[in-house]
């Protein structure tokens, strides 16, 4: 999976982690479900740059305070 998404290994262990258990699903336009412990904005972000939207609860200690809802 390292080899398709390079960019991936700029992000934290805990978001890898998803990366790598849903790297079969990214760019196609699936919908994923995340714990709050690997989840994050950043993560949400580049899912959706993979075409890939995700739901969880951000933990306030993630970083970025980040509000965001996507209406398809």
């Amino acid at each position: 999976w390292a080899s398709r998404f390079p960019d991936a290994r700029l992000l934290p262990v805990s978001e890898r982690i998803v990366i790598h258990l849903a790297c079969q699903l990214l760019n196609k336009s699936y919908s994923l479900y995340a714990d709050n412990w690997f989840m994050s904005a950043r993560l949400a972000r580049w899912l959706v740059d993979h075409q890939t939207t995700i739901t969880g609860t951000i933990k306030k200690n993630r970083g970025e305070n980040f509000f965001f809802f996507f209406f398809f």
